[in-house]
């Protein structure tokens, strides 16, 4: 039996040392967009450590009150691993023309903005879904590379330029999941047969069965793949 004693601190269960230099947390930092580029569209969005050090944020809590449009979305010594979109406010659009490579998830999935654009970003700020085919600045429709989830069943537009990049012969064993919602979403998807052709890894893709438009192309060889 245990007895507890006044006035004294008890702990009582299981340790484990554990190296004090490791975290199991994420460094995070929360970002308010609210009329971001006030109808155009506004630069790089970059946060991130002091130049003198290897560190990062590595997750953007990204909070959406009016219409937004940002050029891109970084952090330093490219730690990024994930982002997560939500809806304060006027629960208003957003585009977000670029990001880093290689994030592990982008979750939007209590995103309620009308519109959604990851991977693009429109001209003059219109904010209808679609890609404005006479872009002029290369970053404005940049794929998001080798992001392995996109949770975005959300009942807005979804609009999402996307691609893996991956050398012949390495196997990565990543599982390149993407889901949208009821909306009405356009995916334009380039995938490398290199990507999907190992043991372990794999590419779906989910839009709901609204009236979406998806584009899936191939970089390479998909002779190993399967398509889901």
């Amino acid at each position: 039996n245990i007895e507890s004693k006044e006035d004294e601190f008890l702990f009582v269960g299981n340790a484990t040392p554990v190296d004090p230099t490791s975290s199991s947390t994420l460094i995070e930092t929360n970002l308010i967009l609210d009329n971001a580029g006030r109808g155009s569209t506004a630069g790089l969005v970059q946060i991130g450590a002091m130049s003198n050090s290897d560190a990062g944020i590595e997750k953007f809590n990204v909070m959406v009150d009016a219409d937004s449009a940002i050029e891109g979305l970084v952090t330093t010594n490219d730690k990024l691993q994930e982002i997560e979109i939500t809806s304060i406010g006027a629960k208003g659009s957003l585009e977000i023309g670029y990001t880093q490579d290689n994030l592990n998830l982008i979750d939007a999935s209590m995103f309620e903005g009308a519109n959604l654009m990851l991977g693009a970003t429109n001209e003059g700020g219109n904010t209808d879904g679609e890609i404005d085919e006479d872009l002029t600045d290369d970053k404005a429709e940049s794929p998001i590379v080798n992001l392995k989830q996109l949770s975005a069943e959300i009942a807005g537009n979804v609009t999402f330029v996307g691609q893996t990049s991956e050398a012949d012969g390495v196997s990565s064993g990543n599982n390149y999941d993407y889901d949208t919602g009821s909306g009405k979403d356009t995916v334009t998807f380039t995938l490398n047969g290199n990507s999907v052709d190992a043991k372990g890894e794999s590419f779906s893709l989910n839009t709901a069965g609204n009236d979406d438009t998806v584009t899936v192309t191939s970089a390479d060889s998909l002779h190993k793949a399967d398509i889901i």
